[in-house]
């Protein structure tokens, strides 16, 4: 009987139609999900790749440490912070400091209290 409606239903025009609209709707839905998502994960390769190569330029002997822990990170408000936080970085050993403490808090969304603290500490080692 189960069958019977189904092969009723496949023929019917109205209800094919209905399914291909909502085939259509499902469709534009996952779409837009879709490059919703690869737009965030551009950006944040973006910022991954401009982090490294903020390292990599002053400090190219940290470039290993660099990938390994800033790729570890997607998190797009981090990733903006951390490539400001390495930029303000003087010294091989605060560049270090900084790839090193990624590391131990790859897992922790760091709040912008933290972020502020650790700015802070940064221009304050600079002067």
């Amino acid at each position: 009987m189960n069958s019977m409606i189904h092969d009723l239903l496949d023929e019917d025009p109205v209800y094919l139609a209905i399914m291909q609209k909502g085939l259509q709707k499902g469709l534009q839905k996952g779409l837009q999900k879709g490059l919703q998502k690869g737009l965030q994960e551009g950006r944040a390769e973006g910022y991954q790749q401009a982090a490294i190569d903020v390292v990599v330029a002053r400090f190219p002997d940290l470039e290993t440490l660099a990938r390994t822990n800033i790729t570890a990170i997607d998190n797009l408000e981090r990733l903006q912070h951390l490539v400001i936080d390495l930029s303000l970085s003087s010294t091989r050993e605060q560049m270090e400091r900084v790839l090193l403490s990624l590391g131990e808090r790859s897992n922790k969304i760091r709040s912008k209290r933290s972020l502020s603290s650790e700015r802070l500490l940064v221009c304050i080692s600079m002067v």
